[in-house]
């Protein structure tokens, strides 16, 4: 997932730990429906608390932000992958890691992230659901059950 920062900030970010919180907004989709497009992060930084699984972390390399799932670790280092994703990210270095999410800001309201890949995220990772027409569908169902379909032009 990508963030309306990267670039400049990315290196920034890179080149120092985070001290206080920061929010960066959201431009990808690779960790729908958990976090949109258009959501904006608050960034909290570790404090020498470990990572656990399941949290979202903001991390960056090569100047580029992500901010993805723990779902392992490989010698003791994290390894993370977008919930909509097919394959996870190489294990993260320590000095990559920004800081951990800590909310999700969207339609003006403050959500807790979830610790759990969601089942439209998961049925987004087999290939039916990753050609165009089935991923809308699924996206067009997960709005309409949020009874949020109508912000989009849809009925």
């Amino acid at each position: 997932m990508n963030t309306a920062a990267d670039g400049g900030v990315g290196v920034w970010l890179s080149a120092s730990k985070l001290t206080r919180a920061i929010r960066l907004g959201v431009t990808g989709s690779s960790m729908f429906p958990a976090v949109r497009p258009g959501d904006v992060l608050t960034i909290q930084p570790l404090g020498g608390s470990p990572v656990d699984p399941g949290e979202i972390i903001l991390w960056v390399r090569a100047g580029r932000l992500f901010a993805h799932r723990v779902i392992g670790f490989k010698n003791g280092r994290p390894i993370t992958q977008g919930d909509t994703l097919v394959a996870p990210d190489g294990p993260v270095a320590e000095a990559e890691i920004v800081g951990r999410v800590t909310h999700i800001e969207r339609l003006g309201r403050l959500v807790k992230p979830g610790r759990e890949v969601s089942v439209i995220a998961r049925l987004c990772r087999h290939e039916i659901f990753r050609r165009g027409f089935m991923r809308l569908w699924a996206l067009r169902l997960k709005l309409a059950c949020n009874g949020r379909a109508r912000g989009f032009g849809w009925s």
